[in-house]
C-alpha cells in the first residue's frame, strides 16, 4: 500500500484536502522522488529507516510504534517514501507502517474551547495525535491564558500522550480528563518529569488537576492505567498572583525555630511548591518528650520526618497521595528537627506539633545496622536446643535492631518475633546484607521467617513499621520440611 493509497483510504475531507494534494505534485527529484510538502505521520509498527529505498541498503535508524514521522517525498512506482529527521538528514522507509497522524491528531483549538477535526484511519490502528514523551509532546504553545480541549486515545499500545505548554509568569492551570471508558490517569509534570499534580481515580471516572505554577515549560501527561479509552482533555489557564513569600528555612542549617512542644500544641501554616520544596523547623526540649507532628490540609503528596541533631531520621510518615501525615517520636534533651517535604505536587499545609513528657526509651542492646549487629552466637541444637534468644525494644528514636548469628553446617532455621504490642516486622539477611526472607504481618501479630541455609553468618533485622514495642527474638534449628 502506498502512502497515496493510505491517504485515500481515509474518509476525512480535511485530510484528503491537504495531504493528498501534496502528493499530487509533479516535479521529480534527481532520484525519482516526487517532492511533497512535509506531512506529519505516525508509525503503527516498528520499522527500519534505510539509506536508500531498498531493503538491501544500509540501515540508518529504527522507528517504533507511535513515533512522529515527517514524509517529504514519494519514491515513484514503489511503496517507499523519503522521511526527514530533526537534524535535517533524511532516509527511506516502507509506507505501509505509516498512518496519517492528523486524522486523529489534536486539531487547532476553536475560540470557544472546542476542537475541530477527528476520526480514525480505516483498517489501521487509531492514529496517535499527541507525542509519547516530553521530547515529542504535542505543542500547545503559550498558555498564559487559555481555554482549549483536545480529543485523543490511549491504550495498551499507546500508553502515554504528552502535551507541552509554556507560561511566562505565575499561572493557574486547571486540567480535566473526561469521556473515559477505561482507566486513564492525568498528570502535570515539569521538564524533569517531576510530578506537580496528579489525579489517579480508579476506573473510568473523570480526572481533575488544579495547580499554580511559575514561569516555565510544563507537560500534561495522559496515561493508560488499564484498558483502552478515548478521552477529551480540557485545559484552562489564567494568570495568577505568586504564592506568599517563604518564611521557613529550606535546609537543616536554616531551620526556623518553633516553641518547645507541649500538650497544648502549636499550629503552623505554610506551603511547598516548585520554588520551595523543603521546610525545616527546629525545636529544643529539656527532658525526654514524646513529640507528635501532624500534617493536614494537603492538596498533593507531602511527607514528614523528625530528625535528630546529627541528621539521623528518628521517625517518618510517608503516606501516598494527599493523605494526612502523622509521626510520633520520643526524643531526648537537646535540639531536634521537623522536615516537611514534597514527594509529588505542591500544596498548602497545616503542621500541628505537640509533646508530652516521656520516660526514656529502654536501653538499646542491639546494633542499628548490619555493621554493628549484636552477635547472638552460633546455632547448636545440641548445646542449645531452644535456640538463641534476645529481648529488646524498637520504636520512636530506635527504629531498627540488627542481630547476627552463625551456622556451621547446612540446616533449616526458624526465627520468631513474639511479645509484640506494636506493628514490628522481621527480615532475614544473608552474609552480604541482602534480604533472604521477610515477615511483615499487620498489627501486633507475631512474625516468623524460616528456610534452609548453608554454613555462614546471617543477620536478623527487627524494625518498627508502626508504633513502639518490646519484643522477644528467637532463632533455632528445626527439622527440614
Amino acid at each position: 500500500m502506498t502512502i497515496r493509497a493510505l491517504l485515500a483510504s481515509t474518509c476525512l475531507a480535511t485530510v484528503l484536502g491537504t495531504a493528498a494534494t501534496a502528493f499530487a505534485q509533479d516535479s521529480l527529484g534527481s532520484s525519482d522522488v516526487r517532492e511533497i510538502d512535509a506531512v506529519y505521520y505516525v508509525t503503527w509498527l516498528e520499522a527500519t529507516v534505510r539509506e536508500a529505498p531498498s531493503t538491501g541498503s544500509a540501515a540508518v535508524a529504527e522507528v517504533y510504534m507511535g513515533d512522529r514521522i515527517y514524509v517529504t517525498g514519494e519514491v515513484i512506482g514503489t511503496e517507499w517514501v523519503r522521511i526527514a529527521f530533526d537534524d535535517g538528514t533524511s532516509g527511506y522507509m516502507w509506507s505501509g507502517v505509516l498512518a496519517p497522524a492528523m486524522v486523529g491528531a489534536p486539531a487547532a483549538p476553536s475560540t470557544d474551547g472546542g476542537q475541530t477535526g477527528g476520526g480514525t484511519a480505516t483498517e489501521q490502528p487509531q492514529p496517535d495525535g499527541a507525542g509519547n514523551s516530553i521530547y515529542d509532546a504535542y505543542e500547545i504553545g503559550n498558555a498564559d491564558s487559555t481555554d482549549v480541549s483536545f480529543s485523543d486515545h490511549v491504550s495498551s499500545t499507546d500508553l502515554d500522550d504528552y502535551y507541552a505548554i509554556d507560561v511566562t509568569d505565575w499561572t493557574y492551570v486547571d486540567l480535566a480528563l473526561e469521556g473515559l471508558t477505561g482507566d486513564a490517569d492525568l498528570m502535570l509534570v515539569d521538564e524533569y518529569e517531576t510530578i506537580i499534580g496528579s489525579s489517579e481515580v480508579a476506573g473510568p471516572g473523570s480526572e481533575y488537576v488544579q495547580q499554580t505554577v511559575p514561569a516555565g515549560r510544563y507537560y500534561v501527561r495522559v496515561t493508560s492505567y488499564e484498558g483502552d479509552t478515548d478521552y477529551t482533555l480540557y485545559l484552562y489557564t489564567e494568570p495568577t498572583t505568586p504564592p506568599p513569600p517563604d518564611t521557613v528555612g529550606n535546609t537543616m542549617e536554616e531551620a526556623s525555630p518553633i516553641e518547645s512542644p507541649t500538650e497544648t500544641g502549636q499550629t503552623l501554616y505554610e506551603r511547598l511548591d516548585l520554588t520551595d520544596r523543603d521546610d525545616w523547623y527546629s525545636f529544643t526540649v529539656a527532658d525526654f518528650t514524646e513529640v507528635t507532628a501532624y500534617l493536614s490540609g494537603l492538596g498533593s503528596d507531602l511527607d514528614l520526618e523528625i530528625v535528630d541533631a546529627d541528621g539521623n531520621q528518628v521517625a517518618i510518615s510517608d503516606n501516598g497521595g494527599n493523605t494526612e501525615e502523622q509521626t510520633v517520636a520520643v526524643v531526648g534533651p537537646g535540639t531536634h528537627f521537623i522536615h516537611v517535604y514534597i514527594y509529588a505536587g505542591q500544596s498548602d499545609y497545616t503542621l500541628d506539633v505537640s509533646g508530652v513528657p516521656s520516660a526514656p526509651p529502654p536501653p538499646d542492646n542491639a546494633g542499628n545496622s548490619v555493621d554493628n549487629a549484636a552477635d547472638l552466637g552460633t546455632l547448636d541444637a545440641t548445646a542449645a536446643p531452644d535456640g538463641l534468644t534476645a529481648t529488646d525494644w524498637v520504636g520512636s528514636g530506635d527504629l531498627d535492631d540488627y542481630f547476627s548469628f552463625t551456622v556451621t553446617a547446612a540446616t533449616t532455621i526458624e526465627a520468631r518475633l513474639t511479645g509484640l504490642v506494636g506493628d514490628l516486622d522481621l527480615e532475614l539477611l544473608g552474609s552480604d546484607g541482602a534480604i533472604v526472607s521477610v515477615s511483615n504481618n499487620s498489627g501486633n501479630a507475631e512474625e516468623m521467617v524460616g528456610l534452609s541455609v548453608e554454613p555462614g553468618t546471617y543477620y536478623l533485622h527487627v524494625y518498627a513499621f508502626d508504633g513502639n514495642s518490646d519484643f522477644t527474638l528467637t532463632v533455632k534449628e528445626v527439622p527440614a520440611p
